[in-house]
């Protein structure tokens, strides 16, 4: 998987003239609402953004640890019922002219990338349905896409418990390009990578970094490093907001395919305690879920020139669906 972005259209017309359409989708029906847990980390594109007076294409970066509502003109608000609204906190703003021609005076041309976080103020745990017990999403929420002062168009949101997303290299250095393989990255204790020459061993302790694992205890405010000591809840007790599972039977796996819904294969793997899960200290939505490599685990071949990787980690919230990471188990 390249990575999970909220993806939305929106369009001003402050100095441009509008030339063309902007396609939503190709599809038989219309694209669903874009989901985002509660202090999620995502970048926003959008077509239809003018550049910046003089023509100049929109670019900055928030320096400090807190980070602003406001960036190169743009500012987000997330709006969930009528008298609760909240701004995202941004990181970084970028605009690019993606058509051939640099003059086509089109605001189509624009791709405007809007690093942020989502409020931590959004409640996106479910309702359970008193009559039958189950439990249901949230009803919408507003994402609105202001610009340069003025107030845009509101696009649906869904508010979801957990919305998990494996940090990559490519999200280090925001890294965007659809051509680009971004792979999963599992770390020893020590903060070095598991990689074939540096394998995992059975019984070890590793961990991975993440977003969008929502809700957490204590609170934090968006937009602010965390503190230490802040832990990720479970929905309800006895209902994580992330499971770990591990197939030591899958060679070679790919760790940057595309999130997959849960299947009867990966639900008869047995889920691997978490040893904790909280966002880290100093950092602005990035979690940390520890785990160990299970000491039973029978491995069917060693890492090798043949085989990348020996075994599959599955990685997946509440939502039904799972990133896979493959890596190197040695004894």
């Amino acid at each position: 998987m390249k990575r999970y972005f909220l993806l939305t259209t929106a369009i001003f017309f402050p100095t441009f003239a509008q030339t063309g359409a902007i396609p939503a989708s190709l599809d038989y029906s219309k694209p669903a609402a874009v989901q985002a847990a509660p202090g999620q980390v995502v970048t926003l594109f959008l077509h239809g953004i003018a550049p910046a007076y003089g023509g100049t294409l929109r670019a900055a970066q928030a320096t400090g640890g807190t980070k602003p509502s406001s960036l190169a003109g743009i500012s987000v608000r997330v709006i969930q019922g009528p008298d609760a609204t909240w701004p995202a906190s941004l990181f970084a703003v970028r605009q690019e002219n993606e058509c051939s021609q640099l003059t086509v005076a089109d605001l189509t041309c624009f791709l405007t990338s809007v690093r942020l976080q989502i409020p931590f103020d959004l409640i996106g745990d479910p309702i359970r349905n008193p009559q039958t017990g189950l439990f249901q999403l949230r009803p919408l929420a507003q994402l609105a896409i202001d610009v340069d002062g003025r107030p845009g168009r509101e696009f649906p949101l869904q508010p979801v418990a957990d919305n998990s997303h494996i940090l990559t290299a490519c999200d280090a250095s925001w890294d965007t390009a659809g051509t680009t393989a971004c792979d999963r990255i599992v770390y020893h204790a020590n903060g070095s990578v598991v990689a074939e020459k540096s394998p995992a061993k059975l019984g070890e302790v590793v961990y991975v970094k993440a977003y969008g694992l929502g809700k957490t205890a204590p609170a934090v405010p968006t937009g602010f490093p965390s503190p230490a000591g802040v832990a990720v809840t479970e929905i309800v007790p006895g209902i994580p907001r992330l499971s770990i599972r591990i197939d030591t039977n899958t060679l070679s796996a790919v760790s940057s395919a595309q999130r997959l819904p849960s299947d009867l294969a990966t639900s008869k793997l047995p889920p691997i305690p978490i040893d904790s899960a909280e966002l880290i200290p100093g950092e602005i939505g990035t979690y940390k879920v520890t785990f160990t490599i299970p000491k039973s685990a029978e491995l069917a071949l060693p890492c090798g020139p043949e085989v990348k990787s020996n075994s599959l980690l599955l990685i997946g919230g509440s939502m039904g669906y799972y990133e896979g990471i493959g890596i190197c188990v040695a004894q």
